[in-house]
């Protein structure tokens, strides 16, 4: 039961917003903003070991670009449409 205690405490110690990120990474503008605009459709939920994996200082760094959101990601290009990623789940069902 130790690792299930271990889970539930985890879990209860999530960041969810984004003045707790930023005590814990150091969030661009461009971040900041694209937080705001997504808070709604995409929550920040953020375990805290997971960002002790990252480097709170680095821009670029490839798992703060997973939990992340940035400005670029909200563009939307030509010819680009959203993805629906259940279609082809649908599609393969009986």
């Amino acid at each position: 039961m130790k690792h299930r205690d271990e889970w539930e405490r985890d879990y209860e110690q999530v960041v969810i917003n984004e003045s707790d990120l930023e005590r814990i990474v150091k969030l661009s503008a461009g971040e900041k903003e694209a937080i705001e605009s997504l808070k709604t459709e995409y929550p920040i939920k953020i375990s805290r070991h997971y960002l002790s994996l990252l480097d709170p200082d680095d821009p670029d760094d490839p798992l703060r670009k997973i939990v992340i959101p940035t400005l670029d990601e909200m563009v939307t290009r030509p010819g680009g449409h959203a993805d629906d990623v259940h279609a082809d789940e649908a599609r393969l069902q009986p």
